[in-house]
């Protein structure tokens, strides 16, 4: 399925390890991604504004978010996430 993450790194893993070693023939070669994932979104927008919200992830034990590493060619597309501030009046110093 579809899920919202934020990216973190692009990156590629090397051809040799420890600079004489060559990598093992099953690491992948193309390009990939480190995500960290959003919690699932709702099934309808919010009624003032008609966005999705996002909310994150709990933290899996031990911790640590919710990240995956993916083949960078598996991200469909970006998204714009504005943040949300709240009601509350921000005092002016």
């Amino acid at each position: 399925g579809t899920g919202v993450g934020c990216l973190h790194l692009i990156f590629k893993l090397p051809n040799t390890v420890y600079g004489a070693i060559d990598a093992p023939t099953y690491w992948p070669k193309e390009p990939l991604a480190y995500v960290e994932w959003y919690a699932p979104l709702a099934n309808t927008t919010d009624e003032d504004h008609k966005m999705y919200q996002v909310r994150k992830a709990p933290l899996r034990r031990g911790g640590s978010p919710p990240g995956e590493i993916v083949s960078l060619s598996s991200i469909c597309q970006s998204c714009q996430l504005i943040p949300c501030f709240g009601s509350a009046e921000v005092p002016i110093a």
